[in-house]
C-alpha cells in the first residue's frame, strides 16, 4: 500500500505531464516522460514543496535518479 506522501507526488507529476497516473510508479525518471527536463523538475519539486509544506535540503535534491527516491527524500523531511 502507498503513502499518501506517495500517492500525492505519483498524481501531481501524472497531472503536470498529462498522463495517466498509474504510468507513474517508484522506477519512474524523467527520460520515461517526454518533456521531464531539468525545467520540468524544479517546477515538479517546488510545486510538491508547497503541496506537500515539506521543505527539501539542495542535497537531497541531488539524491533523486527516479520517483521512488523523491517519495522516499519528502517522507523522510516529513518525519524529521
Amino acid at each position: 500500500m502507498s503513502s499518501p506522501i506517495a500517492e500525492t507526488i505519483k498524481d501531481y507529476i501524472a497531472g503536470y505531464f498529462s498522463v495517466p497516473a498509474d504510468s507513474i510508479n517508484n522506477t519512474t525518471v524523467a527520460d520515461d516522460i517526454a518533456g521531464w527536463d531539468s525545467m520540468a523538475n524544479a517546477e515538479i519539486i517546488l510545486g510538491l514543496e508547497d503541496k506537500l509544506e515539506i521543505e527539501l535540503d539542495v542535497e537531497d535534491l541531488l539524491e533523486m535518479d527516479d520517483v521512488g527516491c523523491m517519495i522516499t527524500m519528502f517522507e523522510k523531511r516529513q518525519a524529521g
